[in-house]
């Protein structure tokens, strides 16, 4: 292992081989030898030492970013360019909105709807019929905060001849996603890194599901609805995918599944929520958060089942959750009160997910 020296350690390394060197060569003095250090040899050697301390500054930062796991997000960006798994950029909500208003009035593509701070851009012209009609429309923020709910009201932000200004919006539609993280992009290349393409395993179908933006975690079934049946289920950040999303992530795999595979489909994928009541001692907030962290790390450790197998099913032993408890820091003592007994075992491909805890004083 190559250990960096400090820029005083290479100074002094410097200036003690020019002295050398000329004691050797030059056969000065020692008091000539002061002369020059003074005069001379500090500044050459803190010079070069500079120069060389920045040259080994440089090395290091280059070598960290030709590996997955040290890069930084500019450098990770590269990596995943040459291993064909660019970053999962910005995304535009888009909604539907039911508008109202006189029988042939035309709301224009390109018109614009205020939602709250938001503007939304009409994408095709919308003619009103029987009083009413659908329109298209795309957020003109990437991210977030366009995922408007079914029943949200949008206003027009100029007045249109014949359209009520108000509109009311649908639900579904395709959410807008940010960026995504640097931490989520290295996980997913190391995973690609790990686990390579070879025609159409689980690996396969999961690195697939999660090359499409807003899919943050995805699930192999295999055999599902009999024998050369496949599915994959997917959940976003948020949760459970919208069914837009359910289709782009079906349309992207099916372009890529081998030949051989017969019915295949993309779900949400099942999760079951699990509630916990649990007496502690001592029953304080910094004990209460240690315990939970601790037993949401336990549930996170097995939301990754061995899917190659059929009907895969998670169970989390009773007996783990106990110890996951006792391992927070100044924990005591403690009792589940509920689930009153026996493992955590959702049915067949499905993931628990930590619910709701409630304390209590043992």
């Amino acid at each position: 292992m190559f250990n960096r020296d400090s820029l005083q350690v290479i100074t002094d390394r410097i200036s003690n081989d020019i002295i050398t060197d000329l004691q050797v060569n030059l056969d000065l003095t020692e008091e000539q030898i002061s002369i020059f250090r003074y005069a001379v040899i500090n500044a050459i050697a803190a010079s070069i030492g500079g120069l060389a301390n920045s040259l080994y500054a440089k090395l290091q930062y280059v070598l960290k970013q030709i590996h997955i796991t040290t890069a930084e997000r500019e450098s990770l960006i590269e990596i995943g360019k040459r291993m064909k798994l660019p970053i999962h950029e910005a995304t535009y909500a888009k909604r539907s909105v039911t508008a109202t208003g006189t029988n042939g009035a035309v709301i224009a593509a390109g018109k614009i709807y205020i939602y709250g701070s938001l503007e939304f851009k009409v994408l095709a012209d919308a003619t009103i019929t029987l009083g009413t009609t659908t329109v298209l429309l795309e957020c003109k923020t990437s991210g977030t905060h366009g995922n408007a709910a079914g029943g949200d009201k949008m206003t027009l932000k100029e007045p249109i001849g014949g359209v009520n200004s108000q509109a009311t919006v649908l639900a579904g539609g395709a959410d807008g996603v940010v960026e995504e993280e640097t931490e989520a992009y290295r996980t997913r290349l190391l995973e690609a890194n790990q686990k390579e393409a070879s025609g159409g395993n689980p690996n396969d179908y999961i690195r697939w599901a999660k090359e499409v933006a807003g899919v943050s975690e995805a699930l192999f079934h295999r055999f599902p609805l009999g024998v050369g049946s496949v599915r994959v289920g997917v959940l976003t950040p948020t949760g459970a995918p919208s069914p837009e999303k359910i289709i782009e992530v079906y349309n992207y795999i099916a372009a890529k599944i081998p030949a051989q595979v017969g019915m295949f489909d993309v779900i949400a994928q099942p999760t079951q929520v699990y509630n916990f009541t649990i007496k502690l001692n001592p029953n304080t907030v910094a004990v209460q958060s240690a315990a939970q962290n601790e037993i949401a790390d336990l549930f996170s450790r097995y939301r990754n089942p061995d899917t190659s197998i059929p009907s895969w099913q998670i169970t989390i032993p009773r007996t783990q959750i106990d110890e996951s408890i006792s391992l927070a820091v100044d924990e005591v003592d403690h009792l589940i009160v509920s689930p009153a007994s026996g493992n955590i075992a959702p049915p067949v491909y499905t993931i628990p997910i930590l619910g709701v805890i409630t304390w209590q004083t043992l």
